[in-house]
């Protein structure tokens, strides 16, 4: 049973109405419940990058449920950092940490996760080093209401001038709390998610993004002015952790390295598993492994169908990923989505980077992320181009070499993500020219739509999120768990138990 924009729509507009039904009740905590649930459904599906009923239901939460306050003095040497993630050698919080922390600058980190997670031990170490940083752990299990009002107190009794919103795309509560500050206070989101809907769009003074296809979005799609679009490349932060070797079989083979979720990876017509089958067919030294996440059933039953078992290698969750660049030979842009980070850990490791694409001026083109301050061709629109520069590549180690060493001078260094993020912030001004890009956003959700088709996610999102009122918001999918469960044998059993059957 397979869903459609319809069904997407649909579902989105039902939980949305539920939202401001509740707000018209009063019932803060579930309609910013029901705004979390809707926004993370937008956010996976590309048919719209902004909604101003909830930019401006956002800002009536935030008046309904936090006093203003009156003659707010800020100190114009302390700024506030918000993160909802906090995740080691993920996202884009380090890298503007250390930026502030170059600066010797005063900040408050405010974060939704905690020094216990396992995934923000760097982070929490690196702050708590720093002698002008202060650290605030959001309370988890506390009503949204409370939430609220305790992050804005934070805001507000620290005194800053500016706040940096590392946010993600649902992240309605620390949304309320910042509608409510002081215009005194700069607002600057910094766009980790800039292929998606995002909650925000009317809550923040200047935007950064990390590539044109970004600014091209926030520009043209969420109607953010041109004015108070930031572009700034990233780098790719780099841990020392062991390296957790590779599998037997990489033993004298040339190791072809990709990685990210496996949705960036499925498609209806498998292409991108099928560019690895010719390329292994091709090239019986090379040998293909993939790290990632996610539901690997459709890749695995590829794998077994085409007897590469030994050549196609899952490595699942790599903690030591910039090991895993250094010790393998090249790397395969993933499609048909594609991940700047990843593409930038090959660059900086001074690794050659394969990438194929079927459509021009796709957003996700590791050039976008590794090409900013030189402009190298790496993308190939046609197979058999495609295929005969990663022949060469594996051939030939000289010249993958060379090529690897002409990829690691495009990334951007430390010191100038630094010297470029202070510059900016101090004139609020763009410092990097760019040029608009095409959008193909029926591109972007088609292959959302044929993803979820495969694996489900929204469907089992939507069941876990309304249990038996399902059938309110999606009919379609509650009887599709009615079949699916049939279909495992699971009514049998409970039937047996209960002695139906």
């Amino acid at each position: 049973m397979k869903l459609d924009k319809q069904d997407i729509v649909s579902i989105y507009n039902r939980i949305k109405n539920l939202a401001f039904l509740a707000f018209n009740a009063r019932e803060f905590n579930k309609c910013l419940n029901y705004i979390e649930i809707s926004a993370a459904i937008a956010s996976k599906f590309s048919w719209t990058f902004k909604d101003d009923d909830y930019e401006e239901l956002i800002k009536q939460l935030s008046k309904c449920i936090i006093k203003p306050v009156e003659n707010y003095t800020s100190n114009i040497n302390r700024y506030v950092f918000f993160d909802s993630f906090s995740y080691d050698n993920k996202g884009l919080s380090q890298q503007y940490i250390r930026a502030l922390i170059s600066q010797s600058v005063n900040f408050l980190y405010i974060t939704e996760s905690s020094a216990h997670n396992y995934y923000s031990v760097q982070i929490f170490t690196e702050i708590t080093k720093y002698e002008k940083a202060d650290i605030f752990e959001v309370p988890r299990d506390i009503p949204k209401l409370k939430k609220i009002e305790i992050i804005f107190e934070q805001i507000i009794s620290y005194g800053a001038s500016k706040i940096f919103m590392h946010l993600s795309p649902n992240a309605v509560c620390p949304l309320v709390a910042i509608s409510a500050l002081p215009n005194t206070i700069i607002k600057y989101q910094i766009n980790l998610t800039d292929h998606a809907f995002w909650l925000g769009t009317k809550c923040l003074d200047y935007s950064f993004e990390f590539r044109p296809y970004g600014c091209t979005i926030s520009q043209k799609k969420r109607g953010i002015d041109a004015s108070r679009i930031l572009l700034l490349p990233f780098y790719p932060i780099a841990s020392e952790i062991e390296f957790n070797g590779f599998p037997k079989e990489c033993k004298g083979k040339v190791i072809i390295f990709s990685g990210g979720a496996y949705p960036k990876i499925l498609s209806e017509d498998q292409l991108f598993l099928n560019l690895v089958k010719q390329l292994l067919n091709r090239n019986k030294d090379a040998i293909f492994l993939y790290a990632g996440s996610g539901d690997s059933i459709q890749i695995e039953k590829f794998i077994r169908n085409n007897d590469l078992s030994k050549r196609f290698i899952l490595l699942g969750n790599r903690s030591d990923i910039n090991e895993v660049f250094k010790n393998c030979d090249i790397y395969m842009s993933t499609y048909p989505l594609g991940g700047g980070l990843m593409a930038q850990f090959a660059a900086m490791n001074g690794k050659p980077i394969i990438s194929y694409s079927t459509i021009d001026k796709i957003h996700s083109w590791p050039e976008e992320t590794i090409s900013q301050w030189k402009k190298i061709k790496i993308t190939y629109t046609n197979i058999d181009e495609f295929l005969s520069f990663s022949q060469l590549l594996i051939s030939d180690k000289k010249y993958r070499t060379s090529i690897g060493e002409e990829f690691r001078e495009c990334v951007i260094s430390i010191e100038s993500f630094n010297k470029t993020f202070i510059q900016t912030i101090m004139e609020n001004s763009n410092q990097i020219p760019y040029e608009n890009e095409e959008i193909n956003v029926n591109f972007l959700f088609n292959n959302q739509i044929n993803v979820e088709n495969v694996n489900n996610e929204l469907k089992i999102f939507i069941l876990k999120s309304f249990k038996l009122w399902t059938i309110k918001i999606s009919p379609k999918i509650f009887f599709w768990a009615i079949i699916y469960l049939f279909r495992t044998g699971f009514w049998a059993k409970v039937f047996r138990r209960l002695k139906i059957l």
